[in-house]
């Protein structure tokens, strides 16, 4: 989460935001790494979308 945003590349989470990860270990994430903003989000977005495919009642 530091070097490859420090590299030029991203780390966000499958909503888009930046990624956050917290002690509390019952909180559920998915991670997003890719050389690019753009990449990361089209990726983010591509997995938001098979969830919903797979699991409606997640939209």
């Amino acid at each position: 989460m530091v070097t490859v945003p420090a590299a030029g590349g991203a780390v966000i989470d499958v909503c888009g935001r930046p990624l956050e990860i917290a002690p509390d270990l019952t909180r559920r994430w998915s991670g997003v790494v890719a050389v690019a903003l753009r990449l990361a989000e089209e990726l983010a977005a591509t997995i938001a979308e098979r969830r919903t495919d797979d699991h409606p009642q997640l939209s």
